[in-house]
């Protein structure tokens, strides 16, 4: 597919404004903010499969754009000092600047750009959203539960503390509960709750296999503000004439970042047939999670909470453990990242209305924004096809899938 590029300006609506005065002077203002826009695809426009051929018909996509957007303009001003002196003027008023383009004049004033994120954090990310939302995830974790038994069962909750009464005692107590209790407990709910909706689930899992299963995962935003004092009195812009205006009005700068992700994609699985010991072993490991999978190996291992409460590390071992069974693939699957970052500006001053000061308050904002969108291979995101197996690549050719 061949990448496209593509760039505009953005202009906004603020068009002309003009100031007139008694002495027959006339003053047209040109306020048009003009923002700029620039787009790199693989020309694709949506990111679904095709309805005849069942083929991936999105693709990769990246656009940034620099833009700019303000309150509604307040009705025209007016002065008239009883006798000879009268002003007015008619159109578009800003809190900060006016006439001004990204590209030409003043960029400045727009946030800095993003930098682009690291490849390796948006693959982390779509894994972690893979994970969180595979259809052949167990229910519960039997032989995960079962192999953690070698260490004992945890004590009850105060035993340790009635004993030995000590600081330590009271850190020991916290980590028993964190690491011990809650997570057996947890355990439990999830196996009487496979237990009760056994039917229900071996169902659903029969009747989705071979079907194109969609699955939506968003990540919390982040969101980042940041406050400034006050900036020096101004009058709005364009000030035109200070008659209109009574006194220089406070302005106020505010900034703003947010960072959103979310993934999207189409799984496909097929089950053994029916009456097979290997579908029986699918069935039990979606409901008990029965299976000794890398997953299980790494969940095991004394040291694997502490790598995953600063890495992904558990994520991929859930996702390698899901892709290795039941011929699981994706169809399709995106990582989307979307990143905005703004400065707004508030006016707080008076204009003069029909001849009276009259409270005004003006926003002005200019903001970036970046649109980001990954494309995962059918074994999920930051794997290589030259490192697919004979195996992995007969099963997606079975289904069509190509790399283009």
């Amino acid at each position: 597919m061949v990448t496209t590029r593509r760039s505009r300006d953005i202009t906004n609506s603020g068009g002309a404004g003009k100031y007139t005065s008694s002495s027959g002077t006339v003053t047209n203002y040109d306020c048009r903010v003009v923002g700029r826009q620039e787009t790199v695809s693989e020309g694709h426009r949506v990111s679904q499969l095709h309805k005849k051929t069942g083929k991936d018909i999105g693709g990769e996509f990246f656009t940034k754009r620099a833009y700019e957007a303000h309150s509604d303009f307040p009705p025209s001003l007016f002065y008239d000092n009883g006798g000879s002196i009268q002003r007015a003027y008619s159109g578009p008023r800003y809190a900060y600047s006016y006439k001004i383009a990204f590209d030409k004049n003043q960029p400045q004033l727009w946030p800095a750009w993003f930098p682009d994120t690291p490849v390796s954090q948006l693959d982390a990310l779509g894994a972690t959203a893979i994970s969180r939302v595979i259809p052949t995830n167990p229910i519960s974790g039997a032989a995960t539960a079962v192999g953690e038994l070698r260490e004992g069962l945890p004590s009850l909750v105060g035993l340790k503390l009635f004993k030995e009464r000590s600081r330590q005692a009271v850190g020991g107590e916290y980590l028993n509960y964190q690491f011990g209790i809650m997570p057996m407990v947890s355990d439990f709910r999830k196996f009487i709750a496979a237990s009760k909706q056994q039917d229900k689930i071996l169902r659903q899992l029969s009747k989705d296999s071979g079907k194109n299963i969609r699955r939506r995962y968003t990540f919390p935003d982040k969101v980042e503000s940041s406050f400034d004092e006050p900036l020096k009195p101004r009058y709005s812009q364009p000030a035109v004439d200070t008659n209109l205006y009574g006194a220089p009005g406070i302005l106020h700068r505010q900034e703003k970042t947010i960072t959103e992700y979310w993934f999207s994609g189409a799984f496909t699985y097929y089950l053994p047939p029916v009456g097979t010991w290997q579908r029986r072993v699918s069935e039990l490991n979606k409901l008990y999670g029965v299976r000794i999978t890398p997953e299980v190996l790494w969940n095991l291992a004394p040291w694997s909470w502490a790598i995953d409460w600063f890495s992904n590390a558990g994520d991929v071992f859930t996702n390698l453990s899901a892709f290795s069974n039941d011929g699981l693939v994706l169809r399709y699957g995106y990582l989307m990242e979307h990143k905005k970052r703004e400065v707004t500006y508030v006016w707080d001053g008076t204009h003069r209305y029909n001849n009276k000061p009259t409270p005004c308050q003006l926003t002005q904002t200019f903001g970036y924004e970046t649109r980001r969108r990954v494309k995962a291979t059918p074994y999920g995101f930051g794997v290589n096809w030259d490192g697919l197996s004979v195996r992995q690549l007969a099963i997606i050719a079975a289904l069509g899938i190509s790399r283009s």
